[in-house]
């Protein structure tokens, strides 16, 4: 199994892992890059997929309407992000240049497709001393998703994003949790000094019924 996947800036998908590729049992988990006025139309198959803008504005289109999704960046700014059921056919049109993740799952089609607004996201903090992190819940609920779950975790410098911590040194990775944990790391360098808030911003994609990433 390969625990590590690096990001490529040819094409429209700066990642694109499935469960084929990733030798794991249930999650599919894509960052898109789309520059100004590119266009990708796709559709979610047999799962449900959620969208989660990184940073950029574009249009995601489904069922007949239109959507605008926009983000500064990752560090500065909680997005709306959108929901949809598998066999949804969609387009994702860049008004400025779009970097957006997507993660999916199986899922039966009971849910319908729509925009989640930013200002309806719980965020707070969790933890203490070094395990102290920033979680944003972008989709945990019933009434949300089927199976799938997002969070966004902001860790300032030198702390852990989760708790027990998920072992990371260069050249392996050593779970210490049996839960399936997919991380985006995205940092925005070309920030000035004086806005840019250190720590590393994570997507964490979880799927509660599968033994990925166990040891």
């Amino acid at each position: 199994m390969n625990r590590h996947y690096h990001s490529s800036r040819e094409g429209q998908y700066a990642l694109n892992v499935d469960p084929q590729k990733g030798e794991w049992k249930y999650i599919s988990f894509k960052v898109v890059n789309l520059r100004p006025g590119e266009k990708l139309e796709a559709e979610t198959g047999s799962e449900e997929v959620v969208f989660v803008p990184l940073v950029g504005r574009g249009t995601l289109s489904f069922g007949g309407k239109s959507y605008e999704l926009h983000r500064k960046d990752l560090f500065r700014d909680r997005p709306d992000i959108a929901y949809l059921p598998p066999k949804t056919s969609y387009s994702l049109e860049a008004i400025d240049a779009l970097e957006i993740a997507l993660g999916g799952a199986p899922a039966e089609g009971k849910l319908s497709a729509r925009i989640i607004p930013h200002d309806k996201i719980a965020t707070a903090i969790r933890g203490g001393a070094n395990a102290e992190r920033g979680v944003s819940t972008l989709a945990d609920s019933d009434e949300l998703t089927e199976r799938l779950t997002v969070y966004e975790i902001h860790t300032p410098s030198g702390n852990w994003s989760s708790f027990p911590p998920i072992g990371m040194i260069r050249g392996t990775t050593l779970p210490t949790t049996k839960k399936p944990i997919i991380i985006v790391f995205n940092r925005r360098m070309d920030l000035p000094s004086s806005e840019f808030i250190p720590g590393i911003r994570t997507l964490t994609w979880r799927f509660p019924y599968s033994t990925e990433m166990s040891s």
